[in-house]
């Protein structure tokens, strides 16, 4: 599908990422994580490891979120001083 098309269907705010001072490889790629994310969305197959993966469903490796500088994880480790279990967390 030519870049055009997914640009319809999924549309990338490039003007957005030339504001910011985006590097245009860096809102290329950023762009290209988009519209796989989205289709892997449409397609039902999308990653359920991980929120914001751009990934498929039962891809091989570490996930790969599409987190950007200023956003808020949530981060929860296990064992004795930091599991639920203890009621930490």
């Amino acid at each position: 599908m030519p870049k055009d098309e997914w640009q319809g269907i999924w549309p990338f705010d490039f003007r957005a990422e030339y504001d910011a001072g985006t590097k245009a490889d860096d809102a290329a790629m950023k762009a290209n994580r988009h519209w796989w994310q989205q289709q892997n969305k449409s397609l039902g197959q999308d990653c359920d490891k991980l929120p914001g993966c751009w990934l498929p469903r039962g891809h091989q490796g570490d996930c790969q979120p599409m987190f950007e500088r200023g956003d808020h994880i949530k981060v929860m480790f296990q064992g004795e001083n930091g599991s639920p279990e203890n009621g930490c967390g």
